[in-house]
């Protein structure tokens, strides 16, 4: 649809980084309308510093997916077996078992029909 309004083919890429502030990906010409924005990026003017942050993200990203494969090694054993939660809630506190979990949890739910919705 895109491609035929304009006549030209379109390509999308998705180049977003996660958790990362919509002023990053901004000019500077759109960004003078916020003088602070733009001074919290200064810093990353700089090379060296854009890559030691950088750096600095990735290696507690992997720090993070390493503490997470360790958890799940850990848990892999542990099964918390059946009870019951009332949702919505918070996990923990529809059981203190939750509390602080990362994990996966099957939830089921049994659904009475009337007998006028059988088949």
């Amino acid at each position: 649809m895109v491609r035929a309004w304009l006549g030209v083919p379109v390509g999308l890429l998705n180049i977003t980084l996660g958790g990362s502030p919509i002023e990053s990906w901004m000019d500077e010409e759109t960004l003078a309308a916020w003088p602070k924005a733009l001074a919290d990026l200064e810093p990353y003017r700089d090379d060296e510093v854009a890559r030691t942050r950088s750096e600095e993200s990735i290696a507690a990203m992997n720090r993070w997916y390493e503490d997470l494969r360790t958890r799940e090694t850990e848990a892999q054993s542990e099964d918390l077996g059946h009870g019951t939660l009332t949702l919505p809630a918070f996990l923990k506190d529809a059981d203190p078992r939750l509390t602080g979990f990362r994990g996966v949890i099957h939830l089921r739910r049994t659904v009475t029909l009337p007998a006028y919705a059988a088949g």
